[in-house]
């Protein structure tokens, strides 16, 4: 629960780094967030809790996977990659799981 906490009070440094288990962990809660509201949209018949959710992760969501990348030795352009179609994607999922890099 740390890193969800970490990725909400860090939203605006693009700059740091994140391990793998910091960002996993972060998108792991964000995942079961997601769920929970969507069931609780679900029962009430709207789709508001999800969309205002959604919006709001978008940037915390942006800036620790540009820390994560930032973290395997990737720069924040490495996210273009997921322009492409499926592809795209793939590339940046290998990239998000590689090891840290060790700075000398």
């Amino acid at each position: 629960m740390q890193e969800y906490i970490a990725m909400w009070t860090q939203f605006a440094n693009f700059g740091g780094k994140t391990n793998v288990r910091g960002y996993w962990m972060a998108w792991l809660f964000n995942f079961l967030a997601s769920f929970v509201l969507g069931f609780v949209d679900g029962l009430l018949g709207i789709t508001i809790l999800s969309a205002v959710y959604s919006l709001a992760v978008l940037i915390p969501g942006l800036s620790i996977a540009v820390r994560r990348l930032n973290d395997a030795g990737y720069s924040w352009k490495s996210l273009l990659w997921m322009l492409l179609p499926l592809v795209g994607w793939i590339i940046v999922l290998v990239r998000l799981c590689r090891p840290s890099v060790v700075s000398a």
